[in-house]
């Protein structure tokens, strides 16, 4: 075998192995057929065209287009055919990564409620979550730890320590 023969086998191998790991480590949501459901946000910052939408953790859909109405920002998100979702579903933006990046948590509702049908729009929209969101949970975690050291050096615990 000639060595250019042997060169070109080398990067033939090697440009397989790349688009087998590409192909295996990228974001794709293969979920078959989709319909669209709408929601407005107050806020939409951090979530981009094709962020994920999650149920229980498992990427159900994707977020097609985001786009102003009103004074809101319109999402439309892809939702697989196989998540029912009913009128009493909710939506709410959660921090994915430290980076600023959301996915959209689908609540898909209970069966109890009538089911949206494409093109209908999930009312229950929560997008105040993020970094604001994130230091109102710390000061709430803050006030409970301060209780519980003043509990711990109360009075009556104070010859324990």
């Amino acid at each position: 075998m000639t060595r250019y023969a042997r060169i070109g086998i080398f990067f033939t191998v090697c440009t397989v192995l790349v688009s087998v790991y590409i192909y295996r480590s990228a974001d794709l949501f293969m979920g078959g057929k989709t319909r669209v459901l709408y929601a407005l946000a107050d806020d939409a910052m951090g979530i981009l065209n094709d962020s994920d939408v999650i149920t229980a953790g498992v990427v159900v859909g994707k977020v097609g287009k985001i786009e102003l109405e009103g004074n809101k920002a319109k999402l439309t998100l892809n939702i697989s055919v196989d998540i029912k979702v009913y009128e009493n579903a909710s939506v709410e933006k959660v921090m994915e990564s430290m980076l600023g990046t959301y996915v959209i948590a689908l609540n898909p509702g209970d069966s109890s409620f009538p089911e949206l049908k494409e093109y209908d729009y999930i009312k229950n929209v929560n997008t105040s979550g993020g970094i604001s969101g994130a230091m109102e949970k710390a000061s709430i975690m803050m006030e409970k730890a301060a209780e519980a050291i003043t509990m711990l050096t109360g009075e009556n615990n104070q010859e324990r320590l």
